[in-house]
């Protein structure tokens, strides 16, 4: 799941159904396609905490 918070950077989570835990990732910078509106293309990558 990645949460768009209005920011310039998305913040990513991971969510293990079966374990009901949640796992939080750095803040990442997503690739906007070139043509409005402006969706997210890529995420290039992130780490988890």
């Amino acid at each position: 799941m990645i949460r768009l918070d209005g920011a310039d950077t998305a913040l990513p989570f991971v969510v293990d159904a079966d374990a009901g835990d949640v796992a939080i990732g750095t803040r990442v910078e997503a690739r906007f396609a070139a043509d409005p509106p402006r969706t997210v293309e890529a995420i290039e990558a992130f780490v988890i905490a």
